[in-house]
């Protein structure tokens, strides 16, 4: 029985109202927020050459080439705007959204409908649709790898049948060669495809390809891999390994210790951040229990709706196989990420890496509810509500993923009369130069990692008594090192000017003009 090869018609019309309010919550004031640095990074990639795409890919962290080929041919008919940057990302996320309410056909299609309700006001997701990165192209290629995995079954007879069913699973592999060229992790899209895949088959939940067939398409896969691995992290750590600073910071953690000390850091640090009282520690919370939550809420409404003494249970053979399906699905795609932080080699750079772990998630959640509470009943309709409307709060209240909204006060700078120059700190460079209209004045970039030394070499670089300092991808602890770093250098801060993720400074040196001259010189 093939559940997921009927008409989704009969949902079409709610589907497509899903997709418009998702639409609506991502193209609203889209251009509004800065640049943040890696959308300042992006759009120097998409600026270069083509042939640059590749060579500087190194500059864009993680990002497959996929994205910046898109984006740069997006370009040739979008303004260079905050909106014209993002809206590729954009539709991503709304079409991801659009293809996650059709994911369920008739009669589970309300499952659906709330996956995809959960999808549209998520905040995670809502951030990577109005960010110019391709984190939603990768969204949106996990959808379509989860939609065409749930419909993959051979028919017992039918050669129509059959080559529809074969169809299907090259789909399906040219589906996981978008979600790796889209993002280096979508490696572990297709890897928990594969682990899904084995394990239903020991499950026997349905007529699946042979292995033969299976393999054979996923040479296709194997190719797009292999084809990736000039650009890949370890190429580029190879090729430029001081230029990669991030990338050796994030995705090498392991190194030289011994597995044991390792994974007590990182459980100590999963710990420390799910504590801390922000946003990254209710992600963390978030994506890292996503299809583990998702297995349990299956098997709850699985073993609810179908106990072992349950004469009717056979009458529902549709619904025990999309739990069954679901269950494999979420098992396979967290089983190999869990796999591979377990074995000290998962490149995890950030909680956004691993947002394609919330698809199938969201398909389980949105069939457990509504196959363990009811159709529409008010709980789960409540429960969606009360993730979904905080989320959004915040989102648009700039008080959650907005980040380095910098703009403001570089206009500010920009409005200024004075010619006093600008200290610039490290994350703050690129939107700086982006957005500053007074190339005359001096600005004083700092390169280095923030130390008190270093704040003290580059303020001996200003040779004024009064000057700016700037500051973005900020936070209350950076703040007060930096103000700290500032008054070690004996300097006094006049005004202070404040957005999400960005501060502005008035400054002024505290000590003597011979003192301030001796500090620019060296101490000389």
């Amino acid at each position: 029985m093939n559940l997921f090869r009927n008409d989704a018609t009969k949902y079409l019309l709610p589907a497509l109202a899903v997709a418009a309010l998702a639409a609506g919550l991502r193209l609203y004031d889209l251009g509004e927020r800065s640049l943040s640095l890696d959308e300042c990074i992006m759009r120097e990639v998409v600026c270069s050459p083509w042939s640059g795409l590749v060579k500087t890919n190194n500059r864009i962290h993680s990002a497959s080439p996929l994205y910046p080929a898109i984006a740069k041919t997006a370009r040739l008919f979008l303004p260079d705007t905050e909106f014209g940057n993002r809206l590729p990302a954009c539709i991503f996320g709304i079409l991801a959204v659009a293809g996650l309410a059709l994911a369920f056909p008739a009669p589970l299609g309300t499952a659906g409908i709330a996956a995809a309700f959960l999808m549209a006001g998520a905040p995670m997701q809502l951030w990577l649709s109005r960010d110019d990165n391709g984190y939603s192209l990768l969204v949106l290629a996990a959808v379509l790898c989860c939609r065409l995995y749930c419909r993959m079954e051979v028919p017992e007879a039918g050669n129509r049948e059959k080559n529809a069913a074969q169809t299907i699973l090259w789909l399906l592999a040219g589906a996981e060669i978008l979600a790796i060229w889209a993002h280096y992790q979508g490696v572990f899209v297709a890897a928990g495809l594969q682990a899904a895949y084995l394990l239903e088959r020991r499950m026997k939940t349905r007529p699946l390809p042979s292995l033969r067939n299976w393999i054979f398409a996923h040479l296709a896969v194997l190719t797009a891999v292999v084809a990736l691995i000039p650009t890949s992290l370890a190429a580029q750590m190879v090729s430029n390994p001081r230029g990669t600073t991030y990338l050796a910071d994030q995705y090498f953690q392991f190194g030289s210790e011994s597995f044991l000390p390792w994974l007590a850091g990182n459980i100590r640090g999963f710990l420390e951040s799910a504590v801390t009282p922000s946003h990254h520690g209710s992600i963390w919370i978030y994506l890292l229990v996503t299809a583990g939550t998702g297995v349990f809420l299956l098997q709850t409404a699985f073993r609810r709706d179908f106990p072992k003494h349950d004469p009717r249970a056979g009458r529902r053979t549709g619904d025990r196989l999309a739990a069954r399906i679901l269950i494999a699905l979420n098992a396979g795609l967290f089983g190999v990420l869990l796999a591979a932080a377990l074995a000290g080699v998962y490149p995890f750079g950030g909680i956004r890496h691993v947002v394609f772990l919330t698809v199938p998630f969201y398909l389980a959640v949105g069939w457990a509810l509504v196959r363990g509470f009811g159709r529409f009943s008010p709980i789960w309709v409540l429960a969606l509500a009360l993730i979904w409307f905080p989320g959004i709060r915040d989102h648009y209240g700039l008080t959650l993923y907005a980040g380095e909204h910098i703009r403001p006060l570089v206009e500010l700078l920009n409005r200024s009369e004075d010619a006093d120059p600008v200290y610039v700190y490290r994350a703050a460079m690129r939107a700086f130069t982006h957005y500053n209209q007074k190339p005359e004045r001096l600005v004083v970039f700092s390169h280095a990692p923030f130390s008190m030394e270093q704040v003290k070499k580059d303020l001996a670089r200003i040779p004024h008594r009064r000057f700016w300092a700037v500051s973005s991808h900020s936070s209350s602890r950076r703040d007060a090192m930096l103000e700290a770093g500032l008054a070690a250098a004996s300097c006094r801060i006049e005004s202070r000017w404040k957005t999400p993720g960005a501060r502005l400074w008035r400054v002024v040196r505290t000590g003597n003009a011979e003192s301030f001259s001796r500090q620019r010189d060296g101490g000389r």
